[in-house]
């Protein structure tokens, strides 16, 4: 989390500088030797660097909005969330069958054909736009088979295709370019992007006190705590489960489904559960009722847990970031998004740190009332001030 706070601050805005694909190629990377160190590193300082490594954040969310057209994001976020299930639940299958240090090459090794394949790939046809490259504009517009979002060129560069120098020189300029556009840009921009920007902090801060991070450090925790029945390791493999079905069943939503309106009822099914979970936890504290009753209702832990997950894989969980990346501007865009991330993961921080001041003074169902109401801003804020006319 730590690794994701540091790293989300500057990240936004090196996408932003050097184009989205350079960006994913040196996630890659950075994702490569994360997993390097972590297998072969024996001192308690090379597993730290290497769990920072890999908080390093992707700017796929960005990408996608890029290079997708409108109708087909849906389908992409959709797509995301499965292949992040399914890397989830790989990571529990090899941690159960192999020694640890051997189940994290496989992710690392994963990484070489990784950044193979994107290096085939064109760069962000709005962000090559936004920078002057035509030509090599319109040959990423064929390439992504979509229309440009924005028609201005913020940035006027002419490409220079001939010697090294000139294009170290170019890459200076475009750097240089886009710190100056960055600024003029922030500068520019009318109330409906201030409103907007306001709206996402407050969204994407809130959602990081919304406890799915505490549901993934403190699984064991929680549900001894919750009196559930079955084991930590059980409830990983459900919820992994879960989370993967649930993701197969986004593509339908995803792209059904306008985005305010899904967000709407995914973040309801969450915010009931969360409430479900503090509600039984709290009959059980104070002995409201019988041994026995309770004895025969403590499946409802594991229910709340996967109605909470259904509701996180069917668009709570990415829809936020698609919002940012459709609403922001172009220039500014990963840079906006590096910084709402980086609301969310200091909310994370706080919370991770927080959780056992909160889990003595709260308790188990003080704590998931508190998720509840974190839920609950959220739908409020959405009802009020998410934008109606794009989603």
């Amino acid at each position: 989390v730590l690794g994701h706070l540091v790293s989300a601050c500057f990240a936004g805005f090196i996408s932003d500088a050097i184009g989205r694909k350079k960006s994913l190629l040196l996630d890659t990377v950075v994702f490569f030797l994360g997993f390097i160190i972590l297998a072969t590193g024996h001192l308690t300082r090379c597993l730290v660097l290497a769990r920072a490594l890999l908080g390093y954040p992707l700017v796929s969310q960005v990408y996608l909005c890029e290079i997708l057209s409108p109708s087909r994001r849906g389908l992409g976020a959709a797509m995301y969330s499965v292949l992040h299930a399914l890397g989830f639940f790989l990571v529990l299958i090899l941690g159960a069958f192999l020694p640890w240090r051997i189940a994290v090459i496989v992710p690392a090794i994963l990484a070489i054909p990784t950044f193979i394949a994107i290096t085939f790939l064109h760069e962000s046809p709005e962000w090559l736009n936004k920078n002057g490259q035509t030509k090599k504009c319109e040959l990423a517009l064929k390439f992504y088979h979509k229309d440009l979002d924005e028609k201005k060129i913020n940035i006027q560069i002419v490409e220079i295709e001939s010697k090294d120098d000139d294009k170290k020189r170019h890459a200076m300029l475009v750097l240089v370019g886009n710190l100056n556009d960055f600024s003029q840009s922030i500068l520019e921009q009318g109330e409906g992007f201030w409103r907007n920007f306001l709206y996402l902090a407050v969204l994407f801060t809130s959602i990081g006190w919304c406890g799915f991070s505490i549901l993934s450090f403190y699984a064991v925790e929680v549900f001894q705590r919750s009196g559930s029945p079955f084991s930590a390791s059980h409830t990983s493999w459900i919820t992994s489960l879960t989370k993967i079905v649930c993701s197969i069943g986004a593509f339908y939503v995803l792209h059904t489904f306008k985005r305010k309106t899904l967000f709407l009822l995914t973040g309801s099914l969450v915010f009931i559960s969360f409430l479900l979970m503090a509600l039984f936890t709290y009959i059980c504290s104070q002995e409201l009722v019988s041994p026995e009753l309770v004895t025969q209702l403590n499946f409802i832990p594991m229910v709340c847990v996967i109605l909470a997950y259904t509701g996180y894989g069917l668009g709570y969980g990415v829809i936020p970031s698609l919002i940012a990346a459709e609403l922001m501007p172009v220039e500014i865009r990963s840079t906006v998004v590096g910084v709402l991330m980086t609301l969310e993961m200091i909310s994370t921080f706080l919370l991770s740190k927080l959780k056992p001041v909160l889990m003595v003074s709260l308790g188990i169902h003080g704590l998931f009332t508190m998720f509840a109401g974190s839920v609950f801003v959220v739908i409020i804020l959405t009802v009020i001030a998410m934008p109606r006319h794009k989603f």
